[in-house]
């Protein structure tokens, strides 16, 4: 019974370590690996929040109908910007700008 409640107890602090790992609703790298093409914008807007800019669609004629969003981190310097091709991802980037502080 001892090992059993240890060995339930060390499962449990390896599934909350790697919760830690990468949050959801952040923009960073380890989320935007998480985006697949097709993915719906709900999808999409599940693992990253809402976005920081949001383009309306526009018809690109037998192409459909496209819609750019993009999330911005400000503090880390990263962009994420996607290109939704009737409602699914179709085009997926990842951009980290060095940010320098001066004092």
């Amino acid at each position: 019974m001892k090992r059993l409640i240890h060995t339930l107890g060390s499962c449990l602090l390896l599934l909350a370590l790697a919760a830690c790992g990468s949050k959801v609703n952040e923009v960073n790298k380890a989320n935007f690996d998480k985006i697949k093409y097709t993915m719906t914008k709900q999808e999409v807007i599940a693992i990253l929040g809402e976005p920081t800019e949001s383009f309306d669609e526009v018809s690109r004629g037998v192409w459909g109908k496209w819609q750019k969003l993009n999330w911005k981190n400000d503090k880390t310097g990263v962009s994420i910007n996607i290109e939704f091709q009737d409602g699914k991802a179709a085009k997926l980037g990842y951009f980290k700008i060095k940010i320098e502080l001066k004092e």
